[in-house]
């Protein structure tokens, strides 16, 4: 399994930065989060270093006070890929998922179960999460798993009873604390990635990026804001 994050406003930064370490070995096939700026929901993600991310949420999380969704990938179905890296968008929706929904799993496929799922649901009419009947009907095809959906500035949990709230942070299982591990030495392979740049947003060769995650454009900005 991954690990799912959903902050709140009763999120302590540091304590998340700890949580995304514990969780990082354990969770290495490509990371990414989501948020809400100026009434767009913005998603970036296909991050390989784990200070990377974590800066990247800070200047975002400076910046943007809503809930964030954010996400470190195990895979168990699909290819190691930036295409199958979380928050995926789904219609107005930014969507991350923890567990594996074999309905949707396709064998040989190299779209994960999750990619499979958000195709699915863009069927549905905006703002269906808003409505308690397409939310049953929604949870009844995930089965156990837990999904977050962050659209129009606001989240809805899926199977929220399954999530772990611990101060002020909601988790999808127990990969974020030091005590617990699952031990992995699966590499993430990198070549002919590309990554979202955590300045401009533009789809850049994974080697172009430095280790924080910004563009050579934009990283010239990003010195100036942090010294």
């Amino acid at each position: 399994m991954c690990l799912a994050i959903v902050t709140t406003e009763l999120t302590d930064f540091s304590q998340l930065a700890t949580s995304i370490k514990n969780a990082w070995d354990d969770n290495p096939h490509g990371a990414g989060f989501a948020f809400t700026n100026k009434g767009n929901t913005i998603i970036l993600k296909g991050y390989t270093d784990c200070d990377a991310l974590i800066t990247a949420l800070k200047s975002k999380m400076k910046r943007n006070k809503g809930q964030f969704l954010i996400h470190l990938r195990y895979a168990s179905a699909g290819d190691m890929s930036l295409e199958n890296c979380h928050p995926f968008k789904s219609g107005e929706y930014a969507v991350i998922h923890n567990g594996t929904m074999s309905k949707y799993v396709v064998k040989d496929s190299p779209d994960s179960d999750t990619k499979n799922f958000c195709s699915t649901i863009e069927s549905l009419p905006n703002g269906w999460s808003d409505s308690r009947g397409y939310r049953k009907l929604v949870e009844e095809q995930i089965g156990t798993s837990k999904v977050a959906l962050l659209g129009n500035g606001k989240v809805t949990l899926l199977n929220e009873k399954a999530w772990i709230y611990d101060e002020g942070t909601y988790y999808s299982n127990d990969y974020y604390k030091e005590s617990v591990k699952r031990f992995t030495n699966t590499l993430l392979p990198t070549v002919g990635w590309k990554v979202q740049c955590s300045g401009c947003y533009n789809l850049v060769p994974y080697s172009s990026v430095d280790r924080w995650g910004y563009c050579e454009k934009c990283n010239e900005e990003f010195l100036k804001e942090i010294y």
